[in-house]
């Protein structure tokens, strides 16, 4: 998708209309949607660009835990990357460390909560 204005060009527009009132109730709606869009995009790439790099090698736990301590401020994917990321890396080193090499299918299905088995 592509959207030719920017989140703060979204804003503007909608603090505009609070003074003027120039949009009809559908088109501040439409804004404001296309603008909460735009935020979960924005938060989406953020993530993914932060978590890729723990997920490219083969990584140990701490390592995966240097990085994130030196790179990720965001505690929504701080909360993420131990719920997720952590359980998988650290799975990952048991089975390598038993000799044994793993698809990251069985990783997922193995280190799922158990509400979602």
């Amino acid at each position: 998708m592509r959207y030719g204005q920017s989140i703060k060009e979204d804003e503007e527009i909608l603090k505009k209309n609070s003074v003027e009132h120039h949009l009809s109730v559908n088109e501040f709606n439409c804004i404001r949607y296309r603008q909460e869009e735009k935020s979960v995009l924005h938060d989406i790439i953020m993530m993914t660009n932060q978590v890729l790099p723990i997920l490219v090698d083969d990584i140990t736990v701490v390592k995966a835990r240097e990085i994130v301590s030196k790179t990720i401020y965001d505690e929504r994917i701080l909360a993420y990357i131990n719920a997720s990321i952590v359980p998988l890396v650290t799975q990952h080193e048991q089975y390598i460390k038993k000799g044994g090499e793993l698809s990251m299918d069985a990783l997922v299905s193995n280190t799922r909560p158990q509400h979602y088995q």
